[in-house]
């Protein structure tokens, strides 16, 4: 009975992890099910194996409560045979008994959804058991009990539909068959099904409805709460982790800020569909809005949502006139470029639009949400003048400089004995000018960490394999001739070290060598801040500590081996941070550097 019961799992776990990648586009649900069975059954009894076999069949009621639970009522039966004088004779018996359901496949797959399952049952159930034709002290109809285990392999072909191969093992009473020997009777049953999957929807979609009009409560959604219902379910598709995707690699690209970015890229998509479906684009704001020229900046004010506000000169306004007349409704206006915002009371506003001149230049108007702009408050007297639109577009071309040389010279990500190091940058207009972010992180690649990454107790970052890749990364990528107007005498640099430690307790002092001095600093230790200090006569008394001088390593090899920055106008600051877990991969060091007014390195 085991061989057959392993033999089917064994049979049935490569196909579960060959089709694990296989997955619907929505996620897990709870939901009923209506399954029919029909196969074959085989008591375990003296006999010809193959004389034994009957037909049976099974239907099943029940539900998935997770991915991984679920339960049943279930109805087993036809015809069973047993062997007695010589002779093989078979009866009828049904079966209805409550099954457990475990689903295996959340331990192999991370899609909470995947359309293949292995799963395992367990459950219990009484069995009636018709009469025999033989003269046996038991011959008459018996009720008995039945314990049941099993193993099934399902693959869903469609939402509602799934077809199953299932391997059962009955114990019934000893009175099952003919024979009488103080023990359980077992039998088997090995079934193919097809089953209807029923009840996903929590609550139906509305009808896309007018803005502006008052919806009732109740089953229906509003407009906006559809958006937010088709962003998330994008969300959860964006958020499951991908075939080959490491762990490390699954956290990276779904950091708090990437989950923003991508939220915010998702919301845009779905309000302009949303904008065109109801009819409330861009050109039909323009029939309700007005216009005004004053100061080189053209407004198109609304009744019902913030002005559009677009630097243009008097030369471009007459171009425009001139080329498309004076009905400003016929003018130009790129429609993919239209950004919607839709508010909660059912209503949109127009955050971006880009009106194109007859020379093909596109103007794009200033975004009230965009962080990027320094052209705010243009309202009533604040309009701007074309100085100062000057200005806003030199930086605008010192950004697209930065991205044509800096971003290319510094936004990588280098794999160096077996260790990941990533190198963002980040242009900060200011407004004073322009300042220019650059972080270094790195990550052991999976099943290097314990070896590349600093052992228990260790500090000095030039001894740990992986830090010492991301130390030698930092001043190759500082010494490229692109950035050396960054490093200039008496420039200012805020220099940003950051050092972890894991959860494992400092019990005893750890001996510190004094290579970096007597350490007294004011740091933020996982955001808040405090004072820390570290002698050698002292040592290292703290997880806290042990990641202040972690940070303090990488500051010592920086001066030492830049020495260009030591010229500079620099600013330190020390970000310590103790991991709740234990681990080598929670022990690690970072550093983020912000060259201060860079807007003439790029002229």
């Amino acid at each position: 009975m085991k061989i057959y019961a392993l033999g089917v799992l064994f049979l049935s776990l490569p196909i579960v992890m060959n089709g694990q990648d296989t997955s619907d586009n929505y996620s897990f649900k709870s939901h009923g099910f209506f399954q029919v069975q029909g196969g074959l059954h085989l008591p375990f009894t003296s006999g010809n194996r193959s004389k034994l076999i009957q037909p049976n069949f099974g239907v099943g009621l029940g539900g998935w409560f997770s991915p991984a639970l679920g339960a049943r009522i279930n109805a087993e039966g036809l015809n069973s045979k047993v062997r007695y004088a010589d002779k093989y004779q078979s009866f009828h018996y049904l079966t209805i008994g409550v099954d457990a359901m475990l689903n295996l496949s959340p331990l192999f797959v991370q899609n909470n959804n995947p359309r293949n399952n292995l799963y395992l049952v367990g459950g219990i159930g009484v069995t009636r058991r018709g009469k025999q034709n033989f003269e046996d002290i038991h011959n008459e109809s018996k009720l008995i009990h039945n314990f049941r285990v099993g193993v099934g392999y399902e693959y869903r072909i469609a939402k509602p539909l799934s077809l199953s191969l299932e391997y059962r093992l009955n114990s019934a009473d000893d009175k099952f068959d003919v024979y009488l020997n103080n023990k359980d009777d077992w039998h088997s049953s090995l079934l193919v099904g097809v089953a209807y999957n029923f009840a996903y929807a929590k609550k139906p979609y509305a009808t896309p409805i007018e803005p502006r009009t008052k919806v009732s409560t109740g089953d229906y959604l509003t407009l906006y709460e559809q958006a937010q219902q088709e962003i998330d379910k994008r969300m959860g598709i964006w958020m499951q982790r991908m075939q080959g995707e490491s762990k490390d690699e699954f956290r990276l690209r779904t950091n708090p800020q990437a989950l923003e970015a991508q939220r915010l890229t998702y919301a845009n998509a779905v309000y302009k569909e949303f904008a065109e479906k109801t009819n409330h684009t861009l050109g039909e704001r323009l029939t309700a809005a007005n216009v005004s020229l004053a100061r080189q900046t053209m407004k198109l004010d609304f009744d019902a949502m913030p002005s559009l506000t677009f630097p243009i000169t008097l030369e471009q306004a007459r171009a425009l006139t001139q080329a498309y007349g004076s009905d400003y409704k016929k003018w130009p206006f790129e429609r993919d470029s239209t950004k919607y915002k839709l508010r909660p009371d059912d209503t949109f506003e127009i955050t971006h639009a880009r009106l194109i001149l007859p020379t093909n230049e596109k103007i794009d108007s200033y975004n009230p949400y965009d962080n990027l702009s320094q052209l705010k408050n243009l309202e009533g007297e604040s309009l701007l003048t074309i100085a100062d639109i000057h200005k806003d577009l030199q930086n605008q071309e010192i950004l697209e400089k930065i991205r044509n040389k800096a971003l290319e010279a510094f936004d990588k990500n280098y794999t160096l004995d077996n260790t990941t190091i990533q190198v963002g940058t980040e242009p900060m207009p200011t407004t004073a000018g322009l300042d220019y972010k650059v972080k270094y992180v790195y990550q052991a690649n999976e099943g290097f960490s314990v070896k590349n990454d600093f052992a228990p107790g260790r500090y000095e970052a030039d001894r740990s394999v992986a830090s010492r890749a991301m130390l030698s990364i930092i001043t190759q990528s500082l010494a490229d001739p692109t950035f050396a107007k960054f490093l200039q005498d008496g420039k200012e640099l805020h220099i940003n070290y950051s050092g972890s430690a894991d959860a494992k307790p400092v019990r005893n002092p750890i001996a510190y060598n004094g290579r970096y001095g007597d350490i007294k600093e004011q740091v933020k230790v996982n955001g808040k801040t405090q004072t820390l200090s570290v002698t050698k006569a002292e040592g290292i008394k703290s997880n806290e500590e042990l990641s202040l001088v972690r940070a303090k390593s990488v500051r010592d090899y920086i001066h030492t081996n830049i020495p260009a920055i030591n010229k500079m106008k620099v600013i330190e600051d020390y970000n310590v941070n103790v991991s709740e877990n234990e681990g080598s991969e929670y022990r690690r060091v970072a550093v983020e550097l912000i060259f201060r007014d860079v807007h003439d390195a790029f002229k």
